[in-house]
């Protein structure tokens, strides 16, 4: 069976993807000293998880090694950190000084270190609008050591997922990919409700100044943003990633753990995040889940990076190609 390794994925929801068609040996990524918080600390969190679910190793080296470690793996695989390529970033004339642009170039590197046969980086689609110029460089830098390139944009939704999660990937390879025919239809927030109420219950977010009023007003918003939605006589403000679900809809893309349920008063539970996400019941985090608070440190290792069933598509086109 052919191997891949995995750099720079957080939690491993891609590598775990992956493991259904390729062999992980291993999943590698820095080992954050230099990072400032709260960033260090959803880095670590984000090891430990994936340490304590995944059965590969998983190695925390520093930045300078991570290019060079010999691996000899058929497949180099990433989803480095996309806030590279937010509005407020990119519209600074400085953006492309920022050290995070390291992390796109880590795989690319240690994937012609060891001659790899496929370079894979996942990223949102705002780093091909407006990071062409950089994707194009590299991909003609790449050309001259022998590697086609294939420019695939996805939603996990076509992919048997919960989420309307629209992504862009760079594969360069030196093996011809056949990429099928996705599904054209979805499974919605109201057809999956069912598997959602059979989970185990668990902690939910609450804001602090949490009360009745809150609550009636979770009922009686309309799925979508809720930050547009709160009526004046509502003190509470919600953040600008919050949202409603919606029962006729897949969940949208979730960043944090401000997610209200469809037909009840509270927010998401990590489980039923976790399934949404795409997950297996048995991912455990790393971090009880005792308060509140805890909701998001639970969730951001997996939402941050690949989803397990958009991994899982391209695992499949992967191994097909390497028969």
């Amino acid at each position: 069976m052919n191997s891949a390794i995995a750099i720079h994925t957080f939690a491993g929801g891609f590598a775990m993807g992956m493991a259904k068609h390729l062999v992980c040996k291993m999943q590698v990524d820095v080992n954050g000293d230099d990072m400032t918080p709260p960033r260090k600390s959803e880095h670590k969190t984000a090891l430990q998880d994936a340490r304590i679910n995944h059965p590969w190793p998983v190695l925390a080296l520093d930045k300078e090694k991570i290019r060079t470690f010999k691996h000899n793996a058929d497949v180099v695989f990433s989803n480095p950190p996309c806030a590279i390529w937010s509005n407020m970033n990119t519209k600074s004339k400085h953006w492309k000084d920022d050290g995070r642009l390291r992390m796109i170039d880590d795989p690319i590197e240690s994937g012609l270190e060891n001659e790899s046969r496929a370079i894979i980086i996942e990223s949102v689609l705002r780093s091909w609008t407006a990071g062409r110029n950089f994707w194009v460089d590299r991909a003609r830098m790449l050309n001259e050591h022998g590697y086609g390139v294939y420019i695939w944009l996805h939603n996990t939704k076509y992919m048997g997922g919960l989420q309307n999660r629209v992504r862009f990937m760079f594969i360069a390879t030196k093996l011809k990919l056949n990429f099928p025919p996705v599904s054209t239809k979805h499974i919605t927030i109201g057809e999956e409700l069912e598997n959602l109420k059979n989970l185990e219950p668990g902690i939910s977010y609450e804001p602090k100044a949490m009360n009745d009023d809150i609550r009636k007003f979770w009922l009686d918003a309309k799925p979508g943003r809720l930050k547009e939605q709160v009526p004046g006589w509502l003190e509470h403000k919600p953040s600008f990633a919050a949202r409603k679900l919606c029962l006729g809809k897949p969940a949208p893309t979730m960043v944090n753990q401000y997610v209200v349920h469809p037909t009840e008063a509270r927010c998401l539970s990590l489980n039923e995040f976790r399934h949404i996400i795409g997950f297996p019941d048995s991912w455990q985090p790393s971090r009880k889940q005792e308060r509140s608070c805890d909701v998001i440190a639970g969730l951001l290792p997996m939402t941050r990076g690949v989803s397990p069933r958009t991994g899982e598509h391209l695992g499949s086109i992967m191994a097909n190609a390497m028969e």
